[in-house]
Formats: structure tokens, sequence, C-alpha cells
């Protein structure tokens, strides 16, 4: 079996970093205070690096990381020739800044030296350009090739409808997220033609420890997350909205941020409104408002959204409070931090949702479950500040189930195992 990463180099800020976001955090004006790119994922990246798995990378013209951009250029829109010319410098260059050598590297520009019964071809379904563009989709190698092909199902809030229909065009049958997915009314709207959903967890990065004794923390709850809440509902969302009928992605957070002050009591709330500049700066410009192609440069190269919530000590954060919330993604996702603020030896509060029973999760013995209404959360911190012994036990066994659970060695493990199944079709 041989894992082939299908145009890697044009995952914005979610595989490795690319060359568009180098760019941005060299030229950026305000370079200092730009957040680098998401890290969440990048251990699927050590299947490139080492040498014990059988890997490749697979390049044509359904996207690179200037896609954004080109987008916005009427002659230059969805162009999969100039697509794959500028591709085939860029992936050597995203090999190297992703510390991959790509002269050891096996890199496939042509779909004829792929193998269907041995090769999984694996890429994003909401990251890139091709799943959202049917010309790309058609000219693709992951449309033509006859082998198993999966995808990763991770921000499938944003124009969901027009993904969908390109996935199921190009004949993918099989998909990847933090959770199954087959599980969510709203998944099942739109993706009802796959077969299976592959539940690969978050992986625990090193730097998520315990620092202090549980008796030395706050008696509280603090309140995690970046929330974003769309002030106009346009195309790219208008499926979420209209599914759930509101207008964030994260229902709970928003109550919090909104009622801390009545929670405060209880709650220690460091929501970040992540988009609070960008709703600002809309109101303010009608340039940045109407063109897309300036909005893209602007965002990417001088605003720094939430800088002081990015810049938190987040290990030092978790270390000071006895119990967490980061509340779940609409759809059905959790949230990274979850994970994170357990291996802290902080208890965790989370959604009653099969999305932990199926990672192995147990309420009251992992984690602490309520229903999802802030009058529930508030009565389960009020019981475990008054129940001193079972809180601290849930916090033990919440940081011992994430150092165990999520290791990178036993996520990468079973991922691999999965996929030797896949391509043999056990």
């Amino acid at each position: 079996m041989r894992l082939c990463f299908y145009n890697p180099h044009a995952i914005s800020n979610t595989l490795g970093e690319t060359v568009l976001s180098k760019l941005a955090q060299i030229f950026g004006a305000n370079k200092a205070n730009l957040k680098k790119h998401n890290q969440r994922h990048d251990f699927l990246l050590n299947f490139l690096r080492d040498k014990k798995y059988n890997s490749a990378i697979v390049v044509d013209g359904g996207g690179t990381s200037f896609s954004p951009l080109l987008s916005q250029v009427p002659f230059l829109r969805n162009r999969y020739y100039l697509n794959k010319v500028i591709s085939f410098g860029e992936i050597y260059i995203w090999c190297l800044l992703n510390n991959i050598n790509p002269l050891k590297q096996k890199i496939i520009f042509d779909k004829n030296k792929l193998d269907a019964k041995k090769d999984v071809l694996f890429s994003y379904a909401f990251y890139g350009d091709v799943f959202s563009c049917e010309k790309l989709v058609e000219k693709s190698i992951i449309k033509k090739f006859a082998g198993k092909k999966i995808l990763h199902a991770t921000h499938l809030q944003f124009s969901t409808k027009k993904v969908s229909n390109n996935v199921k065009k190009a004949g993918v049958r099989h998909m990847i997220a933090e959770a199954d997915l087959k599980k969510s009314s709203y998944f099942n709207k739109f993706f009802y033609f796959i077969d299976d959903v592959y539940i690969l967890p978050h992986v625990l990065r090193g730097k998520y420890i315990k620092i202090k004794n549980f008796n030395e923390r706050k008696n509280r709850c603090l309140a995690l997350g970046t929330l974003i809440i769309s002030k106009e509902i346009d195309e790219s969302i208008k499926d979420h909205f209209d599914f759930f009928q509101i207008n964030t992605f994260h229902l709970m957070r928003k109550r919090l941020f909104e009622n801390k002050i009545q929670l405060k009591d209880f709650v220690d709330c460091l929501i970040n409104f992540h988009n609070e500049k960008i709703i600002e700066i809309t109101n303010k410009s009608k340039f940045y408002k109407n063109y897309n192609i300036f909005r893209i440069i602007y965002n990417l190269f001088f605003l720094s959204e939430g800088k002081e919530y990015h810049n938190m000590d987040i290990v030092e954060k978790y270390n000071e409070y006895k119990m967490f919330i980061s509340p779940e993604e609409n759809v059905g996702l959790p949230s990274v931090n979850f994970i994170e603020g357990m291996a802290c030896g902080c208890a965790y509060i989370g959604l009653n949702h099969p999305m932990y029973a199926d990672l192995g999760m147990i309420n009251k013995k992992h984690y602490i479950a309520y229903d999802g209404t802030t009058d529930d959360l508030k009565n389960k911190i009020i019981y475990y500040q008054n129940h001193q012994d079972e809180l601290n036990e849930i916090a033990t066994n919440g940081y011992d189930f994430a150092k165990n659970r999520f290791s990178e060695e036993k996520v990468t493990n079973d991922f691999w195992a999965y996929l030797g199944n896949l391509s043999s079709g056990v």
C-alpha cells in the first residue's frame, strides 16, 4: 500500500506551510503578529518524512496556494494548465518549507504512474480549489484515478453543497474527520453517498503538559475557542445557515461569549471573537467589502486577527483551572482544545454526544457531559465545585486518557492500518 498526498502544496493553513503563507509571514506589515500556519494536521506530513512509510505526492492542475488570488482575476480563474505550470515548481518549494527532501520523495505528475490496486489517494475536500470547481474536477487526476481515494472533511460548513456535488462526481466514497460524521444530520444531507467516515483524532502535541497540582488551581471553569459570527450570510456559508438557522459555526461559544457577564461567577470566558476586526473594517470600507482580491490580500498580509488570544500562553492558562469548556462545531466535530486541556490536567466539560463516546470517553470518568444549554452547564460547574474529589478523579482520568489515546504513535499507527485495509478491500 502507498499513501499518495494529492496537491498538498495547495492546502492552505492546514497541511504544512504553503509558499503563499510563507510570503505573508515575510512581507506582511503585521508579520510579528501573524498567526503561524495551523499545525493540527502536521503529523500527517510525517508519512512523507519517515522512510518506514511508502508514500508519494501527486500533483496536477487542481490548484496552488496562489489560487485564492488567481481566482479573482477573470482570465486566470480556474485555469487547469496555469495551475499545473505553477504547481510543478511550487511543489518542490513546499517540500523544502516542510522539511521534506524533494529529491528523495516520489513526486508524481502523471496519472499513469499510479497503481489503482496499491495506491490510496488522500486530500482535503474543503481546502484547495479542485472540489469547489466542476471544471477542475473533470480534468483532475483524482477523478480519473480508479483506486481508493479518501478526503478529510475539516471545515465542511463552507460551500457544502457545491463541494459535495464535486466530491460525488470524483467518485470518492470514503472520508476522514475527528468524529464519525455519518452520525451528523448535516453531513448526511449533503454526503449521503459516502460509505464510511474514518475517525482520525487530533494528535496531542508535546507542549501540552501538567505543571500545576490540582489543588492549586482555580475552582472555576475556563471557556476557550475562537468564535466567528457572520454579519452577512454570503454564498459560502448559506448551506450551513439554511440548515441550522444561526449565524455562527459554534452556537455554544456564541452563548458563552454573549452571556459572560451573567456567567461571571462560574465561567472565565476567554473565547476570541475572531472576525470582530473584519466586521469593523467591512462597516467602514466599501472598498474592502466589494473587492474580493483586495480583501484577500489585506487579510493575508496586513490583518492580525485575534493576536491577544493567539499570543496567550495556553498551557499556563489550562494549568490555572480545574475545569474547562471549548464548545464543539454545530456540524458535530470537537475542538482540538479538549485534548490539549485534558493533557494539562484540566477536567473537560463537553456535549453528551457520540463524538466522545466513539473515542472511548466515558461521562463522569474521562470528562463531564452536559446537554448543550447554559443552565445545565452552570449546574454541572456548581456540582463539581462542591465535589472536589470527583472532579479531581475526572481530571486525572482525562489526563491519562489524553496521553495514551491521542499520542502521535497510536493515531498514526491506527490510521496506517486502516489505509492498508482500505487498499486491500478488507
